[in-house]
């Protein structure tokens, strides 16, 4: 039987199996560390992952929530102007009240009870103003305005009068800025979300023109 090289003794043996246990330790550590740290990568990355996609979501329920807004912007918009128009102008005085005041006359197209409605609640609403109401009559031909007489356009153009309810203010000045009676009266019908135009014309001084068109 062969006997063990003289020169490998019991310690010999004993710090070899150290050093092989140690270097095995150090494999295995270097393993879990090799583990973790890949572990630590995939849960980073789905860190990422999760939190792009919360910012997809509320990115897009924002969006959900504009285009809600919106439609019923226009939602509520085609349901005003679905409604008859005196039932948003007898706000009217309480804007006029500071304002300054003068001569109005109001004329609306014939033949329209929607516009009859309108113009009635105007009167109304412009005399608990303090405005003094000439008259509130449908128009007719001597209403045609001299500078628009050669028109070849219906009588509501030729009056002064466009669409929706036109203000014909005295050509002077700054007619339709809030200190005039007629730049009062346009931006206080406007502010109510009622279709109004402002125009010009050789008016006797201090006067306005109300025109009720057919409702657009």
């Amino acid at each position: 039987m062969n006997s063990l090289p003289s020169w490998i003794t019991a310690e010999g043996v004993l710090r070899l199996c150290e050093i092989v246990a140690i270097v095995s330790g150090l494999l295995t550590l270097g393993a879990l560390i090799g583990r973790t740290a890949a572990g630590r990568t995939v849960s980073e990355r789905q860190a990422i992952e999760r939190e792009k996609l919360r910012l997809e979501i509320a990115t897009q329920q924002e969006r959900a929530a504009k285009a809600e807004t919106a439609l019923k912007e226009v939602s509520d918009r085609v349901f005003r102007q679905s409604q008859p128009r005196w039932g948003f102008i007898i706000g009217l005085a309480e804007i006029l009240k500071l304002k300054p005041k003068g001569n109005v006359e109001i004329l609306y197209v014939a033949n329209d009870e929607e516009a009859y409605m309108a113009a009635s609640v105007l009167e109304l609403q412009l005399r608990d103003a303090g405005w003094h109401v000439i008259r509130n009559v449908p128009i007719s031909e001597k209403d045609i305005m001299p500078v628009w007489k050669n028109l070849k356009a219906p009588l509501l153009f030729r009056a002064g009068g466009e669409p929706g309810i036109t203000v014909v203010g005295r050509d002077e000045g700054s007619p339709f800025s809030d200190e005039t009676p007629s730049g009062a009266l346009l931006n206080a019908i406007i502010k109510l979300d009622v279709r109004a135009t402002g125009r010009y014309a050789d008016l006797p001084n201090g006067l306005t023109r109300l025109i009720v068109a057919s409702k657009p």
